[in-house]
């Protein structure tokens, strides 16, 4: 069983299944030995439980279904019972059940005693029911594999659910069947795209009981529903805790008198080929109208594909010589059984089934393996879904005429050897040379052709060619594979006709496949091929021409280099934490000519991670020259930050700018760089690309390159020279000086900007003054923000947020720096006297901000940290105050002033200290720490919180008590966290919050509560308080000069 840590009561429900081959026999007893699981050394026996073999061997003759679950002792080896920990008897519980074994409970099979010969078994896969969950993202893309009398069949993978619908029907030959053909094996799998597919479990039909299908009447069908069965012979439990389960069908076919014609195989024979099916006729089909004969018309499916003839009216026998081709990858995959069923069209209602045709897959994989060209008429019987023939009108078995054809693929691809087994990027050029014998699609012309080519997900045209059946283009286009160990997938080349008014039409596609496009971009660099590729219509079948002539596509494909192989940059796969990636855009050379009157003015966008930025515009020139710098900030370099951007744009005045063509650096490369090495660095000139995937040519027929330095950066840190005191309790105070910002960026058309700063840190949210129409703003403003106790993380990061104002919009934002919570804390916690000046840049959207000067942006702050401390205590000293049936006990404890929050606040709002004295000692009982549930809060003040703590009589007792020792026994217990005090509970009982039975006086009003006359030490504290208060204004002018 599995293990179960750390229990004295472990539950396993664990169930474990043994074949008995021979109930007559002595099975012997069963040993159950309860182990200790130990991480290092040998695992140490507890006891173990025997069930004897005799009463066993009774069992097993028993009913069927017979089940009992029984506490056994578990006994050591002088066989005593084990003793727990509780000084009882360890017991185990098991149960047992009896079962019957899998090959007993089919049901039987009528057997065919003349049976002889050679047989088919129809085998068809119906469902599954509860799979289990196999993928991380979705549920499970199951798929089955069938094992048969040295056969081997799979289903396809139904993508993303527990209960998958495959439907697929598979034929097995057996030559014999008075020999034991073997079990039935369905193993079901889970499909993966990358990776070995995951097994699941399987399904078995014992040898003995096949051999009785095999044997049984013509015609004999049954579904089956078995559990699936995993590696570890247990059934599987699937999705909803729930069994799980495949349904299948059995079904014994005689082999036709007629049998399929033998084929001339060839042995060399590999790669794809197209199988070509005609069906030409039908003869002697029953009569289906009432006042008509028969409106016929066939459905042909095969491998995947489905296909429909057109419809014959009012016919016994008709003609359709209608021809379909399929397409096989490779000729030594598996194929299913070809279905060809006819149908009675009707014009109201659902089309009425006549009859079936079923071709078997193992004959027509010797047939696909036939040397190209070979083919097969032959007048095949209709059968009715029961194997019997249908019989016409005319009291004749029904026919259909096939043709049956073997031809090598139009995608049958050349074999490449893979040479690239790495993820290195590189380029496949496509190059539309031509195309001949298009159809004609104009009424006052031929046609005006164009080629649409989608692959990696992106689409480019060439150009239109007008009124030709044979267009010639010869138009080059390249794609960037950037991993190579990918799949690129399927490459899609579309043939439409360009119409002046209207929508275009297509004509027809021609698609290579993506497994051996996977293989040429892996193969030799410089690879190249030129085919003639067919031109297929939506209903897959092949284009014919004005000519009566097949279509036909001529494409080259040519393998290259990466575009711009980038330097491979030394990293580290473990880095983490924040860093900073430097984009310097230095210039451009050989751009196009863009304007009517001049060259081009370009500037740059450059966009990554969701920011967008931009270069100034350099007019008139085609060879601009930027050096702007652009810092984008990397939270963490763990993660990867995805592809960067850089857009050449030609500006226009009076119209909308014009793209030139983007430099892109790959997002994998740079989660390379930013891993790499602090100050890593790079310059280079890299190629633009247009939107059609192709290199800009500029003004000198040379390619355009924009050049670009990449440098790898540091994060910013202020607090590297911090000094932490761990272990640093308390209230303290941060003063933040902000003294003013630099180069901030022009926000108003017709002024600078409006700036102002918001701080914020710990809840608390201080503002600045306006600097009006100014760059370069002071402020010298002084804002504390106040942290209770420096012992706990604020968890909020500080942020200054600058503002443009306007009257109009109001608040425009324009960027923000801030210190992340963690390096808070450490400030916090650092020595009493640190204090530093510094410079936060501004960032935007993730961004660096950049000013009017092209200058970055950034924030001057001075920060101070001070530690507030009073050397004033509070004396301990109880008192008691007696009401009728009441006590209420109250408890002045030691502490200091300087701990209770907002304390001045609160004096400040009370005229007689005496009626203040109750608050006081209430946010005293708060700041030592009491439990929660002992705690009401009566009232809130500034950054202050009353409460009161009251003992009923019922807690404290009835007489006698001396509830001035009780008092002082209640202070200790306020100290110490495991006290009941600390959790909450007395004696018992929960504290009572409110006084019971209080005499009110009259009128109504609500009892006062006494209280003592203030201390001299609180009235002396106040005192020096307020002489501090007098003094600050000094200090922070001195301070403000000492920032500057």
């Amino acid at each position: 069983t599995g293990v179960k840590k750390n229990t004295y009561n472990p539950s396993w429900g664990e169930v474990f299944v043994f074949d008995v081959e021979d109930v007559s026999a002595k099975p012997g007893p069963i040993l159950i030995d309860v182990m200790d699981w130990d991480r290092f050394g040998q695992n140490e026996p507890v006891g173990h439980v025997e069930i004897p073999g005799e009463w066993l061997h009774d069992v097993m003759r028993g009913m069927i279904g017979w089940e009992e679950s029984k506490s056994r002792l578990v006994r050591g080896e002088d066989k005593k019972a084990v003793l727990g920990f509780d000084r009882q008897p360890s017991v185990l519980v098991v149960k047992l059940k009896l079962l019957s074994s899998g090959v007993a409970v089919e049901d039987p099979v009528p057997l065919d005693s003349s049976a002889r010969g050679r047989r088919f078994l129809e085998l068809t896969i119906l469902n599954g029911q509860n799979l289990p969950k196999m993928d991380t993202v979705g549920s499970v893309d199951g798929y089955c594999e069938i094992k048969f009398h040295n056969s081997t069949f799979s289903t396809p993978a139904c993508k993303n659910t527990f209960d998958p619908e495959w439907n697929s029907v598979f034929q097995f030959s057996v030559d014999d069947v008075l020999v034991h053909p073997g079990p039935l094996l369905i193993s079901v799998f889970d499909w993966n795209r990358f990776g070995p597919n995951a097994f699941i479990g399987k399904v078995e039909i014992g040898d003995d009981f096949m051999h009785q299908v095999m044997r049984a009447q013509a015609g004999w069908q049954q579904i089956k529903q078995r559990n699936i069965i995993g590696s570890d012979g247990k059934e599987v439990i699937g999705h909803g805790n729930q069994t799980t389960l495949v349904n299948f069908k059995l079904r014994i076919q005689d082999v036709p008198k007629d049998s399929e014609a033998e084929v001339d195989i060839d042995e060399t024979a590999e790669g794809a080929r197209k199988l070509e099916l005609t069906i030409q006729s039908a003869r002697h089909l029953p009569k289906t109208d009432t006042f008509g004969k028969v409106d016929a018309f066939c459905e042909v499916a095969f491998n995947g594909q489905k296909f429909v003839s057109k419809v014959d009216k009012c016919s016994y026998d008709p003609n359709w010589n209608e021809t379909f081709e399929f397409e096989v990858a490779q000729v030594a995959s598996s194929v299913g059984n070809m279905s060809i069923t006819v149908y009675d069209w009707n014009i109201v209602g659902e089309n009425e089934k006549i009859g079936e045709v079923n071709v078997s897959a193992e004959w027509l994989q010797r047939v696909l393996r036939a040397r190209a060209g070979w083919e097969n008429v032959r007048d095949r019987p209709l059968q009715s879904p029961d194997f019997k023939p249908i019989i016409g009108h005319d009291k004749q078995t029904s026919f259909l005429t096939t043709k049956l054809r073997v031809l090598d693929s139009t995608k049958h691809e050349s074999k490449i050897g893979i040479v690239e087994r790495g993820n290195r990027p590189r380029r496949l050029e496509v190059c539309v040379l031509n195309a001949r014998h298009l159809p004609k699609m104009d009424s006052l012309g031929s046609v005006d052709a164009f080629c649409e080519i989608h692959f990696l997900g992106k689409k480019v045209k060439t150009g239109v060619k007008k009124n030709t059946y044979s267009p010639n283009w010869e138009e080059k286009f390249l794609f960037n594979v950037p991993d190579v160990s990918i799949n690129p997938g399927p490459l899609l080349i579309e043939v439409n006709d360009w119409d002046m008014f209207g929508f275009n039409e297509r004509i027809g596609s021609v698609e290579v496949c993506s497994d051996w496009l996977h293989d040429v971009v892996r193969g030799p660099l410089g690879w190249e091929e030129t085919k003639d590729r067919t031109l297929q219509g939506e209903d897959k079948k092949g284009v014919v021409g004005y000519d009566k002539q097949s279509t036909l596509v001529s494409v080259r494909l040519r393998v290259l280099d990466a575009d711009d192989p980038e330097t491979v940059v030394r990293f580290d796969s473990l880095a983490f934490g924040p860093r900073r990636l430097e984009i310097l855009v230095i210039g451009a050379r050989h751009l196009p000519k863009l304007d009517v009157l001049g060259s081009v003015d370009a500037f740059c966008d450059i966009s990554f991670r969701g920011s967008k930025q931009r270069t100034t515009v350099r007019k008139d020139t085609y060879n601009p020259t930027w050096d702007e710098r652009f810092i984008f900030e990397i939270e963490d370099v763990a993660i990867s930050p995805g592809s960067l951007e850089i857009e050449v744009v030609d500006w226009d005045r009076l119209s909308k700018n014009e793209k030139i063509g983007k430099v892109t650096l790959r997002g994998e490369w740079l989660h390379d760089v930013i891993r790499g090495d602090i100050g890593w660095e790079e310059t280079k000139d890299r190629p633009i690309v247009g939107s059609d995937g192709k290199s800009v040519v500029g003004f000198d027929k040379q390619s355009s390159a924009l050049t670009v330095k990449v440098r790898l950066l540091d994060a910013e840190e202020i607090e590297s020279d911090i000094d932490v005191d761990e272990g640093a309790t308390g209230r303290r105070h941060l003063e933040v000086l902000v003294l003013g910002a630099r180069h901030l960026p022009q926000m108003d058309h017709y002024r600078s900007v409006n700036a102002f700063c918001k701080l914020t840190f710990g809840g608390s949210e201080f503002k600045t003054i306006t600097k009006m129409n100014n760059y370069n703003p002071d402020y010298g403003e002084t804002f504390t923000f106040q942290v209770p106790d420096v012992s706990r993380d604020p968890c909020t990061p500080f942020k200054i947020v600058v503002s443009d104002w306007e009257s109009r919009r109001g608040e425009v934002y324009v960027g923000e720096a801030s210190i992340r919570a963690s390096r808070m804390w450490d400030i916090l916690r650092s020595n009493e006297t640190w204090e530093r000046t510094k410079d936060l840049p501004l960032f935007s959207r993730g961004s660096r901000v950049f000013g009017h000067d092209k200058e970055p942006s950034f924030v001057l702050v001075f920060f101070r940290l001070v530690k507030f401390s009073i050397t004033e205590d509070i004396p301990v000293e109880p008192t008691i105050y007696t009401f009728k049936k009441v006590v209420a006990v109250e408890i002045k404890l030691r502490m200091k002033f300087a701990d209770i929050p907002g304390f001045d606040s609160c004096v400040q709002r009370h005229d007689n200290f005496q009626s203040f004295t109750t608050a006081v000692i209430e946010e005293i009982a708060l700041a030592v720490g009491m439990d929660a549930n002992a705690i009401c809060i009566t009232s809130i003040y500034e950054g202050s919180i009353c409460i009161e703590l009251e003992i009923s009589s019922e807690v404290i007792g009835k007489g006698g008590e001396n509830y001035v020792e009780l008092a002082r026994k209640l202070e200790a217990q306020a100290k110490d966290p495991a006290s009941p005090l600390r959790k909450g509970r007395y004696g018992g009982k929960v504290f009572s919050l409110k006084a019971k039975n209080v005499p009110r006086p009259k009128g109504g009003e609500k009892p006062v509560r006494q209280v003592l006359a203030i201390d001299k030490q609180i009235a002396e504290f106040c005192a020096k308080r307020e002489a501090a208060k007098a003094e600050a204004p000094k200090i922070r002018q001195a301070r403000r000069e000492q920032g500057r």
